[in-house]
């Protein structure tokens, strides 16, 4: 599970150029391709300031450059 995990990473990372082609993902998969390479910073993963720290009048900031609306999905 943390290979498939592994390479759903790479395959998500922010610069096209980085990403596998299918056909290597294809052999990561059924591991003719051992060594898998660390993933770089993925392209949905955006910084942000600790919740704790934030005033009120931060929490009501746009998190778009677009005016598109995006949720914070966290765990309970």
């Amino acid at each position: 599970m943390l290979r498939c995990i592994h390479i759903g990473l790479l395959c998500v990372q922010e610069l096209p150029k980085e990403r596998p082609n299918i056909s290597t993902v294809v052999l990561m998969l059924i591991s003719e391709i051992t060594h898998l390479p660390p993933p770089d910073k993925v392209a949905f993963v955006h910084n942000q300031n600790s919740r704790s720290t934030e005033s009120s009048q931060q929490s009501h900031r746009s998190n778009s450059n677009n005016n598109v609306t995006m949720s914070d999905v966290t765990g309970r």
